[in-house]
């Protein structure tokens, strides 16, 4: 039987893409057995437990001494799982555990998302059996991601389904900038769309308006969410990008600069380039509810957006990452 160790974190944006490559494995293979190991924060181990899977955690490395910390009970857990492959997201946590897999000679299959890779990344290129790049492969995409019902959607917003509805999410960390500016604004846009507001944790606007839906993250209900999304806002990350892309949802895209690489930007422009997405400068973040105010009826450019995802979207990463992690077991 393969076993297989998952790794990554400090993110959702890591973590949804590592189950989404755990479901394509159990597809692939009934009964493999999978071991999944994320940072110590609250934000990693509270998505994993939100998905059911079991993991352990490794602090993240900012010092020589947490570094090797960090490495010795890589070791201790790479004893105790036994994989035959480690599967790699990336960020920081992956290092330690990565370096000790490669030592032990166990093959690493590393997934990068986006458009440049990070440090983290980097250097666990090096000494990967197997480097996968989003912009080549896609990025995986869980499978109830694209299950979402309409109808619970409209239930659990309390939407009619009478007028477009505006997504606004930063990630699971939210985005304060986006946040403050939805606010600001939000009678006005208020008369052109229902909205679903995913604040980021700690971020709730705590504000209660007829058509105005607001959560800290909504990952549980969130394929509801997108099955009654008509635009969505944005930041730059490529989970989000992709999920949005496959589920055939319009997008202005607002990324954060100066982010290692500046990757934000350059997942941005590249996505754009697809016609799927509209790029919005956060140094422009002010032309942002003329923008949605001039899309929010504008059923041709929308529909033309929506065919766009269809080009843009990579349904198939996850399987094809899952083949490529099995094949290094077999060499």
């Amino acid at each position: 039987m393969t076993n297989v160790l998952l790794v990554g974190g400090t993110s959702a944006g890591h973590l949804a893409p590592m189950v989404a490559v755990a479901e394509a494995l159990e597809a692939a293979e009934p009964g493999i057995r999978l071991s999944f190991v994320c940072s110590d924060r609250a934000i990693d181990t509270s998505f994993l437990s939100m998905e059911k899977r079991p993991h352990t955690t490794l602090p993240v490395a900012r010092n020589p001494f947490t570094f090797l910390s960090a490495f010795l009970r890589s070791l201790s857990i790479l004893r105790h799982t036994k994989p035959n492959a480690v599967f790699s997201k990336g960020s920081a946590v992956s290092v330690p555990l990565c370096l000790a897999a490669w030592m032990k000679s166990i093959p690493i299959v590393l997934h990068e998302s986006d458009a440049v890779m990070g440090r983290a990344n980097r250097q666990i290129s090096r000494i990967a059996t197997k480097t996968l790049l989003g912009p080549d492969i896609g990025n995986p995409i869980r499978t109830r991601v694209t299950t979402g019902k309409k109808e619970e959607g409209l239930r659990v917003t309390g939407f009619t389904g009478s007028k477009p509805v505006l997504l606004v999410m930063g990630g699971s960390q939210g985005a304060q900038a986006i946040n403050e500016c939805i606010v600001a604004n939000l009678n006005t846009l208020l008369s052109h769309f229902n909205i679903i507001h995913l604040t980021g944790v700690g971020k709730n606007t705590a504000t209660n308006k007829p058509g105005y839906y607001t959560t800290e993250f909504g990952s549980d209900v969130l394929p509801h969410l997108y099955a009654i999304t008509t635009l969505a806002i944005s930041r730059a990350g490529a989970g989000s990008i992709a999920e949005l892309a496959t589920c055939g949802i319009p997008a202005i895209l607002v990324p954060i600069k100066g982010l290692a690489g500046d990757h934000q930007v350059k997942n941005a422009e590249a996505a754009g380039k697809t016609g799927a997405c509209i790029v919005l400068p956060q140094e422009r973040l002010a032309d942002l509810p003329s923008l949605l105010e001039s899309l929010a009826n504008d059923t041709v450019r929308l529909q033309t957006m929506r065919d766009a995802c269809r080009y843009a979207a990579k349904p198939e990463a996850a399987r094809l990452i899952a083949e490529t992690v099995l094949r290094s077991v077999a060499q």
